[in-house]
């Protein structure tokens, strides 16, 4: 049994909670930060993105269309799972 079942609490109730204070209007203001953390860390890396393909080897091979048709793969893959399709 672990220490959520101890407390009396369903996992779903716990992940409510601030794990560390048992606050629930804490844990959803923690969340609403982290959102906007994440938010911004994301509209930053794309910043970097920009910067990395205004970028242009001196000499194109296949490992530079290998490299760059993988990250379009994994950035289709992952805007298909934010927009839930």
């Amino acid at each position: 049994m672990d220490s959520v079942q101890k407390a009396g609490k369903s996992s779903l109730e716990w992940n409510e909670r601030n794990p560390n204070t048992g606050d629930e209007t804490m844990a959803k203001e923690d969340a609403k930060t982290e959102y906007e953390t994440a938010k911004s860390d994301i509209a930053n890396l794309l910043g970097f993105f920009e910067c990395e393909l205004s970028k242009t080897p001196k000499e194109i091979n296949w490992t530079h269309v290998g490299s760059l048709q993988h990250v379009r793969q994994s950035l289709m893959e992952t805007l298909s799972f934010l927009s839930g399709i």
